[in-house]
């Protein structure tokens, strides 16, 4: 496999991990230093060993989300790269009468990557959003579903 062809599917795993709500397999594409900025509105700055049960906490007041990676810039310099990667978030949350609202972010993801003998590992990511479209509803206004406790170790 090819570096571009290892970090695109890291980057597929990212994703899918999110939606399917496992955190765990998401914090292991991290190194144990790395640092994540999700510092858009309601986010936060973290480490890594904090994600998974931070995804866990934050995610729960969404029904289900899909976040849509459009083709990544991957830029590998011997063992370690970058990569630019255009995102589409949808967020659906359930309000407590059953009714359903959505809120979509348009940014784009940029990560640092080293690869270690496990394989490459994202050691910093950062969120940007350049579009929002709906509104995030606050955890009081939804049914929250929270995330089995396996899956943010």
């Amino acid at each position: 496999m090819t570096d571009h062809d290892a970090i695109s599917t890291a980057l597929a795993r990212y994703a899918r991990g999110v939606d399917e709500r496992d955190f765990a397999a998401v914090a292991a594409l991290f190194t144990d230093d790395a640092v994540v900025d999700y510092s858009v509105a309601g986010g936060t700055k973290l480490v890594a060993k904090d994600l998974a049960a931070w995804l866990g906490r934050s995610l729960a007041m969404f029904r289900m989300t899909q976040h849509l990676l459009g083709l990544p810039v991957i830029d590998v310099l011997g063992d370690t790269a970058r990569t630019r990667v255009p995102v589409i978030a949808t967020h659906v949350q359930a309000r407590h009468d059953g009714t359903e609202t959505s809120a979509v972010l348009n940014g784009t993801y940029t990560h640092e990557w080293t690869r270690t003998p496990a394989g490459w590992r994202i050691r910093s990511l950062r969120f940007d959003s350049h579009f929002a479209a709906g509104t995030f509803l606050a955890p009081s206004e939804v049914k929250l579903f929270p995330t089995p406790q396996a899956a943010t170790r």
